[in-house]
């Protein structure tokens, strides 16, 4: 069996236990053979079943654990809550944290955004939507790794977003831009009716002289 390389230190860091889902790579095959609840796929060793990953590092072999139980894990259909963590022309990156309602998922998982599932309309980069470190709610179209996200709903958008200039958090105005209180910064996102941060209508004084 190949000696595999680079495994002590901060080698063995990356081959730690932890709920993986059908089809995530785990590993490539000169670094760990396939064991039970695993295959090998386009280069890399998959998990072949829901999961908890076992990395036997003298025989040098990973296996996936079935879960007992039942894991709170994203589906097809869900409506969940992701985090932009990379960003490209036609994709951008997702970690998912939670569910629609804020509830945390029995693990981390990473989904894709394609720009044709960005709008209806043309958009010509995934950047005309959503933005790095953007706090969006998008739904899950397929449950695989990576899970594959879209936006093609009006419920669906950027809840939270960061000014691209100076940091601040963008305020959904009355006119429906998103504008920086601190620089003045005005970008374009795809927002949910839900934005989290809008303006306040301001109250108009009442009169208190005499006619």
């Amino acid at each position: 069996m190949q000696e595999v390389k680079g495994m002590s230190g901060k080698g063995k860091e990356r081959f730690v236990s932890r709920l993986v889902t059908p089809g995530e790579p785990l590993c490539a095959p000169e670094e760990f053979m396939p064991g039970p609840g695993t295959y090998t796929d386009d280069g890399h060793v998959r998990a072949a079943q829901l999961g908890i990953t076992s990395y036997d590092f003298k025989a040098r072999v990973v296996s996936v654990k079935p879960v007992t139980g039942h894991p709170r894990v994203p589906r097809t259909g869900d409506v969940v809550l992701g985090v932009v963590v990379n960003i490209r022309d036609e994709l951008a990156t997702l970690k998912i944290v939670a569910d629609e309602k804020g509830e945390n998922y029995s693990g981390t998982y990473t989904g894709i955004l394609h720009v044709s599932q960005v709008s209806t309309r043309y958009v010509k980069v995934v950047e005309e939507a959503v933005k790095m470190g953007d706090l969006v709610k998008v739904k899950i179209l397929r449950d695989s790794a990576p899970y594959q996200l879209t936006l093609k709903d009006a419920r669906l958008g950027v809840v939270a977003a960061a000014c691209s200039n100076c940091g601040g958090l963008l305020v959904k105005t009355l006119a429906g831009q998103l504008k920086c209180p601190r620089c003045g910064s005005v970008e374009r996102r795809k927002t949910a009716p839900d934005y989290l941060f809008v303006e306040r209508r301001r109250r108009g004084r009442r009169g208190s002289g005499k006619r």
